[in-house]
Parts: structure tokens; sequence; C-alpha cells
């Protein structure tokens, strides 16, 4: 049976939205992190990522800039809403009604959060 899925990469909706967040930082920021993991509950996706910081942020951050750094990462963040939002609806064929990131250099790690349309009111 043929596939498109690289040797030992799963190709569940979780391992898509992981390689799609990665390939989209690489596209538009020019590098991406070193390893991602999407979790999806009910409503909600998560994607947490560690390494990915360029040099120049990890320059900023080491000369105490750090506050600098998790700025530049929002504004970039916002920009970026559309393009994640979209590979998250294909993925999981719901809306994304709110996506939040978050940031934290100390820990190299970063994090992309989307609310889903929920499929029942309650």
């Amino acid at each position: 049976m043929a596939t498109d899925t690289p040797r030992g990469q799963s190709d569940t909706p979780k391992a898509r939205i992981a390689r799609g967040v990665v390939t989209l930082l690489k596209e538009h920021a020019g590098r991406g992190p070193e390893s991602a993991k999407a979790y999806l509950w009910e409503d909600v996706v998560l994607v947490v990522m560690f390494g990915g910081y360029s040099p120049l942020e990890r320059t900023l951050y080491e000369a105490g800039s750090g506050r600098a750094v998790v700025e530049q990462r929002a504004r970039f963040q916002d920009a970026m809403r559309e393009r994640f939002s979209e590979l998250i609806e294909a993925e999981t064929g719901r809306k994304v009604v709110a996506f939040m990131s978050g940031d934290d250099p100390t820990a190299d790690a970063s994090s992309e959060l989307f609310l889903l349309e929920p499929l029942t009111s309650d």
C-alpha cells in the first residue's frame, strides 16, 4: 500500500496538525521548532513545540530583552492567525473560533491553542 507519510511518521490528524504548524513556521519565519506535538480534546486543539528560537531571539533573551522576543512573536502569531486556522479547520472539519499563542524563552518552548466551534450547544 502506497503512502505519502515518511517512514516512522504517523498520519493521524494530530500528527498532520503538528507537521503542518511546523511547516508554516519554517515557511514564514525561516525556521521552525525542533519538536512539536498536537493534542485534541473536544473543542480544543493544542500544539506544543520545543526549540526554534532564532540566534537573534536567543541573543536578545540572553541580553535581558526576553519581553521583546515574546512581543515580536505575538505580532508574528497574529499575522499567522488565518494560515494556522485554515490548517486546523481542514484537519478537524470544524471552525476555529479563537486562537491564542504562548512563548517561554526560558524553557525554549511555545504553544498554539485553538478553540473550535462546539459540535452541540450546551
